[in-house]
């Protein structure tokens, strides 16, 4: 008896649902400085600066750019290419909104995210943090992930995540305030094969 018991057991596979609320927690709670020990960088890629990029095309200025909350990027060439393309909305965006800043998670726990179906952990690799004046006051949380064409159909499910936050996710927090709260994902961050659907999103997303 206990060795079909066991063996029943054994056969039923464990299923997960990630929540659909977000717990607000103040950014300085959550971000510390990090120091990243990286063996084999790669040119271009993981483990060199985009601050001094040899190539133009990626290169961007991090460490003056009051929107980037580090002072460097040592992510991959995909990641280096969204942030050279931000760079290029970033009055526009200013012109939105008070505040604007670009998060690079640097693996950081507190900033993970689970799939609403199945319950698996997900690190977009970067948050965008929006805010603006008015009644009420708004505030958007945007996740965005740059993603190399060779990973597009592999990690698909993670886009159809983050295409699903807007409608699902439950902003909750403990301060009292009238604050709007908004959580999106956009679509993948893909320089070669869908610039033109990212930018649409942002556009439509920020109001830009």
């Amino acid at each position: 008896m206990f060795r079909a018991v066991a063996n029943y057991m054994a056969g039923i596979k464990v299923t997960y649902r990630g929540t659909y609320q977000f717990e607000a927690k103040r950014l300085n709670e959550v971000l510390r400085n990090k120091r990243l020990q990286i063996a084999n960088p790669v040119e271009g890629g993981i483990g060199t600066s985009q601050c001094s990029d040899p190539d133009s095309s990626r290169r961007v200025n991090l460490d003056t750019a009051e929107w980037y909350v580090y002072n460097d990027n040592y992510g991959t060439s995909e990641e280096k290419s969204f942030v050279k393309y931000f760079s290029t909305v970033i009055d526009d965006l200013k012109e939105q909104y008070e505040k604007v800043y670009l998060v690079r998670n640097e693996q950081l726990a507190p900033l993970a995210i689970y799939s609403f179906e199945t319950g698996e952990r997900f690190e977009p690799d970067f948050l965008l943090f929006l805010c603006k004046k008015g009644q009420p006051y708004q505030q958007q949380q945007i996740y965005v992930e740059p993603k190399g064409t060779h990973l597009l159909e592999t990690d698909k499910w993670k886009e159809e995540f983050l295409l699903s936050i807007k409608q699902n996710a439950i902003p909750h927090t403990v301060y009292v305030d009238n604050t709007d709260y908004r959580i999106i994902g956009l679509p993948f961050y893909n320089q070669e094969n869908r610039i033109s659907e990212f930018r649409e999103a942002l556009k439509t997303s920020t109001g830009i």
